[in-house]
């Protein structure tokens, strides 16, 4: 009985002290952090109706109880990530002022090119283009650059660096997660040669293969979805010792919205909407 009761009291010990090494290697927690999102569109929330309320940066920052702020926007690059950065006053404050960091990019840098039909191309039939291989080596070094300049505004901040997902399905999905997980290699392998940089929260993991986590556009994370990236931020942030939950508190219910309707009008949205449907392996109606 005596050996048992050591053996529970160093485990205890041990559990108490791994505790304290991890909440020393980040740093104590101000009564209220100041927690920015930062990046692309999926960062911003922008497959839900009310981001303000429902995107999973808003669901961790009411969970945790932290402050929020939200810089990211649709269709931002590295590159121009990298100009808010350095070109930004008030995006460099914000910066210095974080305690957490949750960052979103890389996806956009492929989509968003005026070559992304020969690059679709070119990955359907197996090839990497000359497009993409260029595109490739210039997101990596923006990514570099993104990370050190954060870093130099603030050393002690917590970086939750996110992978890219995957949303569409057959033919196309498959070029599509080529350039995914090409994106998600070079975060991966940005933080093996640069040990604790930042922390890997996978979104890959959580959105790929799941239909109903994606929005009507098939592109971002529906009210769902943004409620799985915050559980998976909420595990990372208790895991670091940053947090105290892992179930996501909802402020608001989240608004679903259909993005073709709403930008090209009830009937030619609804028709492109289930063309694009269709052709990204999911449900047309």
């Amino acid at each position: 009985m005596k050996k048992m009761k050591r053996a529970v009291s160093l485990a205890l010990s041990l559990m108490v002290a791994l505790s304290l090494l991890t909440t020393a290697a980040y740093g104590a927690l101000t009564e209220k952090p100041d927690y920015l999102l930062m990046g692309d569109s999926i960062a911003e929330g922008y497959g839900v109706a009310n981001p303000d309320e429902a995107s999973y940066g808003a669901i961790v920052a009411n969970t945790n109880g932290y402050n929020y702020n939200n810089i990211a926007r649709t269709a931002r690059t590295t590159e121009g990530l990298l100009s808010q950065i350095t070109g930004n006053e008030s995006a460099r404050e914000l910066i210095s002022e974080a305690e957490i960091i949750s960052l979103s990019i890389g996806g956009n840098d492929y989509f968003t090119d005026s070559g992304v039909v020969g690059i679709a191309a070119g990955l359907l039939v197996g090839i990497e283009t000359s497009t993409f291989k260029r595109l490739t080596v210039q997101m990596a070094e923006n990514f570099k650059k993104i990370i050190a300049e954060i870093k130099t505004l603030n050393p002690d901040v917590v970086i939750l660096m996110q992978t890219v997902p995957c949303s569409w399905y057959g033919p196309l999905g498959s070029a599509y997660l080529h350039g995914t997980e090409t994106v998600n290699k070079m975060i991966y392998s940005y933080l093996e040669e640069n040990p604790g940089a930042y922390e890997i929260v996978d979104v890959a993991a959580v959105i790929n293969n799941h239909r109903e986590y994606i929005a009507l556009d098939t592109v971002h994370p529906n009210t769902q979805g943004n409620i799985a990236i915050a559980r998976a931020v909420l595990e990372k942030l208790k895991a670091l010792g940053l947090g105290t939950e892992t179930e996501p508190a909802l402020i608001a219910e989240g608004i679903e919205y259909d993005y073709y309707i709403k930008y090209y009008g009830e009937f030619p949205g609804r028709l492109y909407g289930i063309l694009v449907r269709l052709f990204t392996g999911h449900k047309p109606f």
